[in-house]
């Protein structure tokens, strides 16, 4: 296995690890452009890792030797930052997730049939109760 190969790949878990990072504080910040800016690179250096195949070969040459040789430990060092890269994605996932649940709520306040208590003015200024009729009962 070439070693420029193998540093390509660190090279790629390493900036995608940095891209992951900078989504989470897009996402937090609420800035889109950035956002979606990290979501391209991200998806061009996914298809570069999968597209080198050196984690494959890596892994062919690991069961050869039985799993003590140089490229079993370097396939553990892809594996590991590969692994912190899907953590990282989960996170940001679970904090889209959470966005996504807030405006739904925020929306599903705003409408008069989810929310039958709601309070509205008319195009006559006059106050226009929910959905629910009110019995008014004077026993």
């Amino acid at each position: 296995m070439e070693d420029r190969e193998i540093e390509r790949a660190k090279s790629n878990i390493a900036t995608l690890l940095q891209l992951l990072e900078k989504e989470f504080e897009a996402l937090k910040g609420q800035n889109f452009d950035i956002f979606e800016k990290c979501i391209e690179e991200k998806n061009t250096i996914l298809g570069e890792i999968s597209s080198s195949g050196v984690i494959e070969r890596l892994q062919g040459l690991s069961i050869d030797s039985g799993g003590h040789s140089e490229d079993s430990k370097t396939l553990a060092i892809l594996h590991k930052g590969l692994g912190e890269c899907r953590d990282l994605h989960r996170r940001n996932e679970v904090l889209i997730r959470q966005k996504i649940i807030a405006i739904r709520e925020t929306i599903a306040s705003f409408s008069l049939e989810d929310n039958p208590l709601a309070e509205t003015y008319d195009n006559l200024g006059n106050l226009k109760k929910g959905l629910r009729k009110r019995s008014h009962n004077f026993d």
